[in-house]
């Protein structure tokens, strides 16, 4: 389900629906009348007011950011924002409508995917023998640290292009 919100030039919710009020653990009465700010990461909050003035100001009407927000038992929710200004006729900023999108899973995801990958390679740096990763185009992606003291690669040789033609 995708949240949304009107929210005033002002940052205070005017409207909400109830996929955004599960995904931040809070009733309707709760966030209508309050300020977007009191339900986002303290460390995002200057990002939002900053795309909210850049779409006031610079004539656009449509950005989309990452951000999280605070649920009500304390975890974070990582949401994907696309964020309209409607404007009135004479081109004047009137409110933003919202679709909040929760990529929490999917954030929590590729931390554990990156973990995984970080411990692989730890491992991978420890064993005697020689050991490289190659894409489907026989490029190496990887090597681990036998390759570089027994052939002398380093990772900028790894990054500048080096095939497995090189390494056999």
């Amino acid at each position: 389900p995708i949240g949304m919100s009107l929210t005033a030039l002002d940052g205070s919710l005017l409207r909400v629906n109830r996929a955004l009020c599960t995904m931040l653990g809070r009733g309707e009465e709760e966030l209508v009348g309050g300020n977007m700010a009191a339900v986002t990461h303290p460390d995002d909050i200057e990002l939002t007011r900053r795309w909210m003035r850049h779409l006031a100001t610079s004539g656009e009407s449509v950005c989309r950011f990452g951000k999280r927000f605070m649920h009500r038992d304390g975890h974070v929710v990582h949401a994907e924002l696309n964020s309209l200004l409607l404007r009135d006729a004479d081109g004047s900023p009137v409110h933003f409508v919202t679709h909040i999108l929760d990529v929490t899973e999917r954030q929590l995801a590729e931390q554990a995917l990156q973990d995984s990958e970080r411990r692989f390679r730890e491992m991978a740096d420890l064993l005697p023998d020689m050991l490289f990763e190659l894409d489907a185009t026989t490029r190496v992606t990887y090597i681990n640290r036998a390759i570089s003291r027994a052939l002398g690669y380093t990772q900028a040789d790894v990054d500048a292009g080096l095939y497995s033609r090189d390494v056999m």
